[in-house]
């Protein structure tokens, strides 16, 4: 980039160049996303009797998230209003309950009649959510070597 980057004021330079702050950034700036899930689920059923069984289900699942975004300045020394370095991250947890009665009467020699009756319950949490970032810094601060 042009004469000794990073040592000048990179506004200048690139504002000469269409696209040239596209290529920058595609080749300096990062942005890094890290993802985890662990679930599970089980069920349970139980006959009672020879037309009644009962199941009972339940399932989660734990999220999490990590974000780290680094951008140089255009500044001297990368500095300037564009650097940015930003830190974040979220953990979920959602689970659900489920329970199911089977009701299954025999009318006649010939037909039976089925009632499922059941109910569910959902929760879904944000556990911790964090965020830091710093405008402007340096590339010394931001980006290892």
């Amino acid at each position: 980039m042009g004469p000794n980057p990073g040592q000048g004021d990179l506004n200048s330079y690139l504002g000469q160049y269409p696209g040239a702050d596209y290529w920058f950034s595609l080749e300096n700036d990062d942005w890094t996303r890290k993802e985890r899930l662990f679930m599970g689920n089980a069920s349970l059923t139980g006959t009672v009797t020879d037309w009644l069984k009962l199941v009972a289900r339940g399932n989660f699942s734990n999220e999490g998230r990590d974000d780290d975004r680094r951008q140089l300045g255009w500044g001297p020394n990368y500095s300037g209003v564009r650097g940015y370095y930003s830190l974040s991250g979220q953990n979920r947890t959602q689970y659900t309950l489920t329970g199911i009665a089977m009701i299954s009467p025999k009318i006649s020699e010939d037909f039976t009649m089925n009632i499922n009756a059941g109910g569910e319950m959902w929760r879904s949490d944000i556990g911790t959510s964090w965020s830091t970032n710093t405008n402007g810094a340096s590339a010394s601060q931001v980006c290892s070597p």
